[in-house]
């Protein structure tokens, strides 16, 4: 804006110098009319070049700002059809029994099968994390569901080794206790497709009156692949 007041006022000078170098052409001064004429012109000529330029640059400008909302749009409907068609995970808790321990069971809805799935620490808003282990490898999850056995640790500072283990239940118990029944858990869970894209869900955990675990889905997000 400055630069296009600014060479408005430099034609505006310019104008008014041919103007003036007319005038004097009427009376005996003539050479001093021809030089300002030929100052005039030049000028002329300068800002013209100058008004041709900011115009190239406008329209450059304008060209880059199409390009980017063109991108936007265009990455915005690959993310809506990427989630469109994005298998959505379930998760349900199995309690352990006699002969075996706690389990995940994995399940989810869409035609595309999961590849991969990782499962990320259980938090109690930021009061606490624990992160869960599950114990056997999960092959690819595709029409019937999974399940697989896990555990539960805590640890205290950055160090891998677990401190104490943990059947969710007993767990439940104790954050009741300590904290009260406002916080609610909650496990975000990555997998990922056979076309390589990464989806999360987040899921709120909750206990019922028989020691039940409900995982409770939340809309599914893209992701990016986790750090291993």
């Amino acid at each position: 804006m400055e630069k296009q007041k600014r060479n408005s006022g430099g034609l505006a000078l310019t104008v008014a110098t041919l103007a003036f170098a007319q005038r004097l052409g009427g009376y005996e001064n003539k050479p001093l009319a021809i030089c300002l004429a030929v100052v005039g012109v030049g000028a002329l000529l300068w800002f013209a070049v100058l008004w041709i330029a900011d115009g190239l640059s406008w329209l450059r400008g304008l060209s880059r700002r199409d390009a980017l909302a063109t991108q936007a749009e265009a990455e915005k409907r690959e993310k809506a059809s990427l989630l469109s068609k994005a298998p959505k995970l379930w998760v349900d808790y199995k309690p352990r029994n006699p002969t075996e321990g706690e389990a995940l069971i994995f399940s989810k809805e869409g035609d595309a099968a999961i590849r991969t799935i990782h499962v990320c620490p259980l938090v109690w808003r930021t009061i606490r994390q624990y992160p869960i282990n599950l114990l056997s490898v999960i092959g690819p999850l595709r029409g019937q569901p999974i399940e697989c056995r896990f555990t539960v640790f805590g640890r205290i500072g950055d160090t891998e080794i677990p401190q104490m283990l943990y059947e969710l239940p007993d767990l439940f118990n104790e954050m009741i206790h300590k904290f009260g029944h406002q916080p609610q858990p909650s496990v975000d869970i990555l997998y990922e497709d056979f076309d390589g894209n990464w989806f999360c869900r987040t899921f709120i955990l909750s206990m019922d009156p028989y020691s039940k675990i409900v995982w409770k889905p939340d809309v599914v997000q893209l992701a990016k692949k986790p750090i291993s």
